[in-house]
């Protein structure tokens, strides 16, 4: 017996983007949808949307939703022929015609479709562009001082966030086609994550500067994302299931997901209202107290993943998540509630769809 959760995202929320949320006569994904009229009104596409759509679309296949294999095929067909350029690297940002707006090649959303990659359901396809893109990846943003820069042509402030997302994004390529330096570049994200991104107090860091090193305020205090530290959290138990890790490393990551689990949980959930915030600084005190739909679904992740470092369990999780679904109309959700716990009026974002997707894939393996 499925989750109602998964039932719903089957049932309702799949077959709403499917029929809504595909411009089928320009070929590409909308941006958003209006929960009241299911209408795009966004005059613009961006790389990763388009990349977390086929990931949607091709985990809808394998569950059996008919005509999800179409959106697949339209996706990649996306990829290839409007955002992929000459030198390997993929535009970031189009018109509503998928004409390139801006040509910049962004590292958070090359890993998204390297994770589109991996994800599609297409392994003959997908292989070679999967590795032509990993070679442009560090070819041309790996950094000496270490890690990856945020684009070319390169930006600061540097983020843990993108690195996050290709840790995400070479352990799928690496579970669909096996090539060792997807997992090679995985060890070196793992580990570079625990050194550098992980602070032994204070959480997760979200800005760097051209160094690596943390950007703070003048009190010396950073700003932190509780949705990443679950995110993380979660990220390394994949990893832990599939590189093996030596009895080192394997202790590291556990304090580690730990430690951001903890931190995430004491000072990033709202007592008041069940769900996890936008931001906290270092010191465990309130940025933002609003909270966005997507670390709920981190949450619930990492707690599945980790149970025994979560103080509040997976029901709270599962909850929390609940409350931004069930009361609105079949396939949507509400994307944010402000600091006061009400909930903010605003289109569904495409993007939010990725995030609710590998979490109840998550739930259904899980059986809770």
């Amino acid at each position: 017996m499925t989750h109602r959760l998964v039932d719903w995202l089957h049932g309702e929320a799949m077959p709403l983007w499917l029929a809504h949320g595909i411009d089928r006569q320009r070929r590409g994904f909308h941006e958003s949808l209006d929960p009241g009229d299911l209408v795009c009104r966004a005059d613009f596409r961006r790389l990763y949307i388009a990349a977390r759509q086929i990931y949607v679309f091709g985990e809808a296949e394998r569950a059996g939703l008919a005509g999800t294999g179409d959106a697949v095929s339209l996706g990649l067909n996306f990829l290839a022929r409007h955002a992929l350029q000459s030198d390997g690297g993929y535009a970031w940002r189009f018109d509503r015609h998928n004409g390139i707006t801006d040509a910049t090649r962004d590292l958070y959303d090359l890993a998204f479709v390297l994770f589109a990659l991996g994800k599609a359901g297409r392994p003959e396809q997908c292989h070679q562009p999967a590795l032509r893109l990993m070679a442009f990846i560090d070819r041309v943003l790996r950094d000496r001082s270490g890690g990856w820069r945020e684009a070319d042509p390169p930006r600061l402030p540097r983020r843990q966030n993108p690195h996050m997302h290709l840790l995400e994004a070479v352990l799928a390529a690496y579970e669909t086609f096996g090539d060792p330096i997807f997992l090679t570049t995985a060890d070196q994200l793992v580990t570079l994550a625990i050194a550098r991104f992980i602070q032994p107090e204070g959480g997760l860091a979200e800005y760097y500067d051209g160094q690596l090193k943390v950007v703070g305020d003048q009190a010396g205090l950073y700003i932190t994302e509780p949705g990443h530290h679950f995110e993380w959290a979660w990220l390394l138990a994949w990893y832990k299931r599939l590189a093996h890790p030596d009895e080192t490393m394997f202790a590291r990551i556990d304090v580690a997901a730990r430690s951001l689990i903890g931190f995430a949980e004491r000072h990033g959930v709202s007592k008041h209202f069940n769900a996890a915030m936008d931001e906290i600084h270092s010191d465990g005190t309130i940025r933002l107290g609003s909270a966005k739909l997507w670390p709920q679904t981190e949450r619930l992740k990492a707690i599945l993943a980790w149970p025994e470092y979560s103080e509040h369990g997976a029901e709270a999780a599962i909850a929390g998540l609940s409350a931004y679904i069930e009361p609105m109309p079949a396939g949507c959700w509400q994307e944010q509630r402000n600091a006061a716990g009400e909930f903010v009026a605003q289109p569904m974002q495409a993007g939010s769809l990725y995030h609710i997707t590998c979490a109840l894939i998550e739930l259904d393996k899980s059986g809770v």
